[in-house]
């Protein structure tokens, strides 16, 4: 999968219901895949699901959608604007990188 695909499939998994969330990170990450940002870091695909999961019942109606994409030499960023749905307000920004 090219990185202008991945990136927003992987946005859309932070909104996504368990099942879901379990079947499209199978899809677009490695089992090993290292996640982290300023709460700490993460190892495989269900402690990122698990987190997913934190964020949703934290943020009701959370979503994140992609800036813009920058890959290189196999490897991508992917800034993230985090969007709470249910009042429209930026929450906060994120960038993330695929390999």
């Amino acid at each position: 999968m090219d990185a202008e695909s991945l990136w927003p499939r992987y946005s859309k998994i932070w909104s996504a219901a368990p099942a879901l969330r379990a079947r499209e990170l199978r899809e677009c990450l490695a089992d090993d895949a290292t996640y982290c940002d300023p709460n700490g870091a993460l190892h495989g695909r269900a402690a990122l699901s698990d987190y997913m999961g934190g964020f949703q019942q934290s943020v009701p109606g959370g979503r994140f959608e992609i800036l813009q994409v920058t890959a290189h030499n196999g490897r991508s960023a992917g800034p993230l604007g985090a969007l709470e749905q249910r009042r429209g307000n930026p929450a906060a920004w994120r960038q993330f990188r695929h390999t």
